[in-house]
């Protein structure tokens, strides 16, 4: 690799994305020869033993990763991709997309939580 390129990748890993909520940005990925983006979403308090639908604010998007977490003072919980499967399963939060719309699930009162999540998606 010349000492150029190796110069450049350097100064590439150095670079800092300050990620805004709401606002995209590319990431250095790409999958199947499209960009990924990165979008935060502010979802507010989380459900209370419901599903809470959030606006992701895209469209024509196909969405690669889903992350999440809810903050309550110095504790937080890390959201999953498992949703919560009986009335009294009130040890998981799912976040899921659908529509557009980021779902968050619950079987237990998480409304005293904040959320935060993060999506990432390529553009049709």
């Amino acid at each position: 690799m010349s000492k150029l390129i190796e110069q450049r990748l350097q100064e590439l890993e150095k670079e800092i994305i300050e990620i805004k909520t709401g606002i995209e940005y590319a990431t250095n990925e790409y999958i199947d020869d499209k960009r990924v983006y990165r979008k935060r979403v502010d979802c507010g308090t989380g459900p209370n033993n419901t599903v809470k639908s959030v606006q992701t604010g895209l469209s024509n998007v196909a969405y690669e990763k889903i992350e999440g977490i809810m903050r309550l003072g110095t504790s937080a919980i890390p959201l999953n991709s498992t949703r919560p499967l009986t009335p009294t399963d009130n040890s998981t939060v799912g976040v899921f997309i659908n529509n557009n719309m980021i779902c968050l699930e619950s079987k237990a009162d998480r409304s005293s939580m904040y959320v935060f999540v993060d999506i990432y998606y390529t553009k049709n």
